[in-house]
């Protein structure tokens, strides 16, 4: 089990964004939320909100991270 809670958030995409979303996700094998969740945090990275070993495990390069960042 997970040690942290998860919360369910409704939003809403254009119908092109929902459908190619789904594509996306069907080729992966990989489920809406998870490919979300994913996006969310490489963008939080991305934006320098995360630590230097979270962006790696992110696959992101420190070079896509903002300046001023850590």
């Amino acid at each position: 089990m997970s040690k942290f809670k998860r919360e369910s958030i409704t939003f809403k995409l254009e119908e092109a964004d929902r459908e190619l979303l789904e594509k996306v996700c069907r080729a992966r094998g990989e489920s809406l939320s998870s490919f979300v969740r994913r996006a969310l945090r490489r963008e939080f990275a991305r934006l320098g909100f995360l630590s230097q070993d979270e962006v790696k495990a992110l696959e992101l390069n420190l070079k896509e991270v903002e300046p001023g960042a850590f």
